[in-house]
């Protein structure tokens, strides 16, 4: 996105001055098409490159060269692999993408979208998310001259800023939205606010080393807190989601290794549960599958290890659900356990799988969807 930001602005600058700007086009092309195939996020990118042409008359003319469409087409290019790969795979990887937007939930949510919100002065910081949100404010009171070189670097930095962060607020206005989505929009915003803040150094000093001063906090948050009295707990332990799946890890490849059996194939309910274990869980590994009776293709996972390919195979299911009797038509049975898998992480948070044998595995055309 920075590449893009950068190569962008060198070719309307070039442009403008009647200079060569093929290089800039050409790597902005390809910074379109390596940021599309690392995220689809960077499609924004483009909207944010329209709306640069439209609120600046100086640059509108160059729309009608050849530059912007030579990048455009580079970047479809270079980006053509995915698509050309989806196409032959159900397009997993966009459905994928719309999974993860869940739009279709329905209703509204402004809690969720101040949520989001207020997450961004984490993000991006408390002082600089500040300052940002006050430029846009200022932004629309009093808009910059596009006919002035700084007017027309504000406006560039503000198209790269502002919709992202927009889009991303009305996404978790009508479904949800994660505090990081949104930030490619701090790349230019970054720019824009030390911009904003040149002549106010101090505070520039002040947003680092209050950002090191929250590193350093968050890297030694287990030694501060005992210091300060603080039993962690999962009210007050802002890092318990990520601990203990290698202890967990570990449990279950001590619990499976007691029933494994040549042919026996380690079933997951669940993306959330199957990737870690695949990570924690000691070597050798089973053959890993994932519980897909539906058929869709929502992830990597039911792509590649759908248990759908392991009929006749003996099953042993991990899941955190407690009761699996409504798998159980899939399944020759009878159906054992559970036997359960805990890794303690504080007194009132506790990591739990449960692990039942299910019997060879019939097919999902005998499961009632």
């Amino acid at each position: 996105w920075g590449w893009g930001l950068l190569a962008f602005y060198d070719a309307l600058t070039e442009e403008t001055a009647g200079q060569p700007a093929l290089r800039s086009w050409l790597w902005l092309g390809v910074a379109l098409g390596v940021g599309m195939l690392a995220k689809y996020a960077m499609a924004a990118f483009v909207l944010s490159a329209g709306l640069v042409f439209v609120c600046v008359p100086v640059w509108r003319p160059i729309v009608r060269k050849s530059g912007p469409w030579l990048a455009l087409a580079l970047g479809a290019v270079v980006f053509s692999p995915n698509i050309f790969w989806n196409a032959a795979n159900h397009f997993v990887s966009f459905a994928h993408t719309q999974a993860n937007a869940n739009l279709g939930a329905g209703g509204v949510h402004p809690m969720k979208a101040l949520e989001f919100v207020g997450a961004q002065f984490g993000v991006f910081g408390p002082i600089l998310f500040a300052v940002l949100l006050a430029s846009i404010v200022a932004l629309f009171r009093r808009r910059p001259d596009p006919a002035e070189p700084d007017g027309r670097g504000t406006i560039f930095l503000a198209a790269f800023a502002v919709p992202l962060l927009l889009i991303m607020t009305v996404e978790g206005f009508l479904s949800r939205a994660n505090a990081n989505w949104a930030a490619p929009a701090y790349v230019a915003g970054s720019l824009w606010v030390v911009f904003v803040l040149a002549r106010r150094d101090l505070w520039i000093k002040a947003a680092l080393g209050l950002h090191v001063l929250a590193a350093l906090v968050m890297v030694n948050y287990d030694s501060l807190a005992h210091l300060a009295g603080v039993d962690l707990s999962a009210k007050t332990d802002p890092m318990k989601r990520v601990r203990g799946w290698d202890r967990l890890g570990r449990a279950l490849g001590d619990v499976i290794a007691l029933d494994r059996a040549a042919g026996t194939v380690l079933a997951f309910d669940e993306r959330k549960v199957l990737t870690p274990m695949l990570y924690y869980l000691p070597r050798p590994h089973p053959v890993f599958a994932k519980w897909n009776a539906d058929r869709h293709i929502d992830d990597h996972y039911d792509l590649t290890v759908d248990l759908g390919a392991y009929a006749g195979r003996e099953v042993v299911l991990v899941t955190r659900r407690k009761n699996v009797s409504e798998y159980a038509s899939a399944f020759s049975g009878p159906i054992s356990g559970p036997m359960v898998v805990s890794v303690p992480i504080h007194e009132d948070y506790t990591l739990t799988l449960n692990v039942f044998q299910m019997g060879r595995f019939i097919g999902y055309s005998s499961q009632a969807h």
